[in-house]
């Protein structure tokens, strides 16, 4: 009775604890997500003058699985969105199919077709064995920013880790960072968690809110929505994994976006 008594109070604890944190999480994210920021305060470093951001991902579908939340908060900001990707995702050689997902996707995110860009360059071909050479990625990323996107005042890609370690992510990143600094642009880099905190969805909010150093982009639950819908919209990528990671991740609710140091 006595082993008994105590199990049932440590359940009790935990649930206790459990409904207290979720309330906590509840209530945080009903105030983020309902605070209306300038973009001013979001992303003080983009030129007052500067009206577009280009996001660089490495394959379709990066744009919805991971920057969802920063293409929405950068749109209603007031920024253009510009996506350039720099793999058509052509391992399982569905490259065409992937390309018009991705279009598709972005659509739904707020992103006119026209600001999408797909490439299929022999040197970036989307998989875990292939080495994409930072200086000619880099120089691809230039020539597109010099190319013609008016207004360019940021780039938004990956930080070191690439979120999932993949290693076209991670050179996808550090190729940006060498871009944005012969541009003079700010880069805005998306935080990498551990494995824990990236599926605890909503509930890693209390702790990304705490901590400091990086621009928080939070979705109203319309947002995650929509964010959903771009997901489903890669039809070629959704096997039963992909739909946990629809309801499990954080990186489809929120956002950290750390200001890059300069890479001269």
């Amino acid at each position: 009775l006595l082993l008994n008594r105590m199990i049932y109070e440590v359940w009790q604890l935990i649930f206790t604890l459990f409904s207290v944190y979720l309330i906590l999480v509840i209530s945080t994210h009903l105030v983020l997500s309902a605070r209306k920021r300038s973009a001013r305060d979001l992303f003080p470093e983009i030129e007052r003058s500067k009206t577009a951001v280009l996001l660089v991902i490495a394959h379709p579908d990066d744009e919805c699985m991971f920057f969802g939340p920063a293409i929405q908060g950068l749109i209603s900001c007031g920024y253009q969105v510009h996506v350039l990707c720099v793999s058509n995702g052509n391992f399982r050689g569905q490259g065409g199919v992937r390309a018009r997902e991705l279009v598709k996707s972005c659509r739904q995110l707020g992103v006119s077709p026209a600001h999408v860009t797909c490439l299929d360059l022999p040197g970036l071909q989307d998989g875990m064995d292939e080495v994409w050479r930072l200086g000619a990625l880099s120089e691809v990323i230039h020539a597109h920013c010099a190319g013609g996107i008016p207004g360019l005042g940021a780039l938004v890609s990956f930080d070191e880790w690439g979120v999932s370690g993949h290693p076209n992510h991670i050179a996808t990143g550090r190729a940006c960072q060498i871009a944005a600094s012969t541009l003079r642009l700010p880069l805005y880099q998306l935080v990498t968690t551990g494995l824990v905190r990236k599926y605890m969805g909503l509930l890693d909010l209390p702790v990304s809110a705490r901590e400091g150093g990086s621009v928080l982009v939070v979705c109203s639950y319309t947002q995650v929505a929509t964010a959903m819908r771009a997901m489903v919209q890669h039809r070629s990528q959704l096997t039963w994994f992909r739909y946990l990671y629809i309801w499990a991740s954080r990186y489809m609710c929120l956002n950290q976006l750390r200001l890059a140091e300069n890479c001269d």
